[in-house]
């Protein structure tokens, strides 16, 4: 395989990669009544903690201003809590609220069952595979960016 076929297979997979992760959130987010990227934000706290906004908004990758908005909807629906800083008012604590952990809950024994079901029963070597792959490749894409900041 030259490079430039390379290439763009490169760009067609990772299109293809991130159209169907949110086909995938956009259809259990719908049991929901929720869009891919609020579940996005749901699972990265569940995943990771507490956050603030800023720290959500760059682990998401969402504008800051946008994220709020979101997250102001989110606690409108009774599923994080947004909490200012005593010390510093200017930061704010975003966190699940336990009618948000039962929902994330719920949605991670949803996509559980569907990767099963995809992937079958014996695949944790495939997994491994899977994510050394994609580890080499977010390597590889770091090194293209930092190389291009040189010119």
């Amino acid at each position: 395989m030259n490079l430039s076929e390379f290439k763009y297979l490169l760009w067609d997979h990772t299109r293809k990669i991130n159209d169907g992760m949110n086909a995938a959130l956009n259809s259990c987010g719908a049991r929901y009544h929720l869009s891919a990227m609020q579940l996005r934000i749901l699972l990265e706290i569940e995943h990771n903690g507490p956050h603030t906004v800023g720290s959500l908004a760059s682990s998401v990758v969402i504008a800051e201003t946008n994220l709020s908005t979101m997250c102001k909807k989110l606690e409108v629906l009774g599923l994080l809590t947004r909490i200012r800083d005593r010390i510093d008012e200017r930061i704010v604590r975003i966190d699940l609220t336990d009618r948000g952990r039962k929902m994330i809950e719920e949605i991670n024994g949803y996509f559980d069952k569907k990767i099963f079901m995809a992937a079958g029963e014996n695949q944790s070597e495939g997994f491994l595979f899977i994510i050394e792959a994609m580890e080499r490749l977010n390597t590889m894409l770091y090194k293209l960016n930092k190389e291009s900041e040189i010119e």
